[in-house]
């Protein structure tokens, strides 16, 4: 190891391994090759599962100053806090590694500052407390048993940020952090480079899109229930939701049980670039009706590709873009007002061009991924 040309991740990285080689997911392939570029050795520490073929949709991993250091598999936060002693024997014996990149939340994020004393760059990507809080699936009990338990992960986190180099998606995450004390520097997280856009003029055919996560927290029964509206105000539209999760299941149930099945169609993950524009160029309107993100950049490819965009006003985007300038923000949890703003686009045509014009212009000039990652990893930690 060569100290500080050498740095380790330890994050939400997820590996899959067929015959020795490693794929990953597209977004976090970004981060290592940016990285790979920068740093003689890179190093990752990240839960791993042994497939028995190559998936598709997924990035091999081929570069030669990465090292991986594979965790037993895990996928839900709960399953990995179990991990302690794996976590602590991979960042001990990467202890001469002269920056460690870690994001929270994230299993024993704090472990490489306030254990071993490493330089650390801490991204804060998703606020936990506001995802468990809002999560409509839960009681009240539930919900306040489960933040009780993420309280010593919460707080060792923020005292590991308080004596680190800390980027947060978004302003909210800056200001909520600031509260304890943590100094922090506001980012929007963002894939987009110059095949990413594309300009059109709107015209309303019916095609609505969400890309996405299909989990709890992500609100997606509100705009089922907004295209059921729609359907019985005279319109006609069809949901196209690209994406996965644990509440998939539950949601194609749901569908199904409202007699929707030609109405929404599910066309799971979809990794390739190439594929998932096409899903942006061919539709009309993006849908986004989240109860939690940090910045969430599907809301920024839906803008990149001249989509005009209703959300919820969630983690960064009401303090990025503009309500009717950039933007068309609906209630949490309210199909009639999802199903309302999409109306307002489809009336007022002329308006709805400005807006997604705007918004193009806005994303174009500020929210690319060279300017995201370049200044992420201007520095080496503290």
């Amino acid at each position: 190891m060569s100290g500080n040309n050498s740095i380790a991740i330890l994050g939400g990285f997820r590996l899959y391994k067929f015959r020795n080689r490693y794929s990953i997911n597209y977004w976090h392939y970004v981060y290592i090759n940016f990285l790979s570029n920068r740093f003689r050795e890179v190093y990752l520490i990240a839960p791993t599962l042994e497939v028995e073929s190559q998936i598709e949709d997924l990035c091999i991993l081929d570069f030669p100053n990465l090292i991986i250091k594979e965790m037993p598999y895990y996928e839900k936060y709960i399953q990995g806090i179990k991990l302690f002693r794996y976590h602590f024997k991979n960042i001990k014996e990467l202890k001469n590694v002269g920056t460690f990149f870690c994001q929270v939340p994230g299993p024993y994020s704090w472990m490489p500052k306030l254990l071993f004393r490493k330089k650390c760059i801490i991204e804060y990507i998703g606020d936990s407390v506001s995802v468990m809080w809002r999560n409509v699936h839960y009681g009240l009990l539930y919900k306040c048993f489960l933040i009780i338990c993420y309280l010593p992960e919460y707080f060792l986190s923020i005292i590991a940020a308080r004596l680190s180099m800390v980027y947060t998606c978004g302003v909210h995450l800056q200001k909520k952090l600031g509260k304890f004390g943590v100094k922090s520097t506001a980012l929007v997280a963002s894939l987009l480079t110059a095949e990413d856009f594309y300009e059109k003029e709107f015209k309303f055919s019916g095609n609505l899109l969400y890309v996405g996560f299909i989990r709890y927290a992500k609100g997606l029964e509100t705009i089922v229930d907004a295209i059921s509206i729609l359907k019985k105000m005279g319109f006609e539209v069809r949901l196209d939701i690209v994406g996965d999760g644990e509440f998939k299941d539950e949601l194609v149930r749901i569908v199904r049980m409202k007699d929707m099945d030609d109405d929404i169609v599910f066309h799971g993950h979809i990794s390739d670039r190439k594929r998932l524009r096409e899903f942006y160029r061919k539709s009309d309107v993006f849908l986004f009706p989240s109860l939690s993100e940090g910045s969430p950049r599907v809301v920024l490819e839906a803008m990149a590709n001249s989509l005009p965009v209703v959300s919820t006003p969630v983690g960064a985007l009401p303090y990025i873009f503009q309500n009717d300038k950039h933007i068309k923000y609906a209630e949490f949890n309210n199909a009639e007002s999802f199903a309302a703003k999409v109306v307002e686009y489809v009336s007022d045509a002329n308006t709805t061009k400005m807006i997604t014009r705007e918004a193009y212009r806005e994303v174009r000039d500020y929210y690319t991924l060279e300017r995201f990652l370049s200044t992420l990893f201007e520095t080496r930690g503290r």
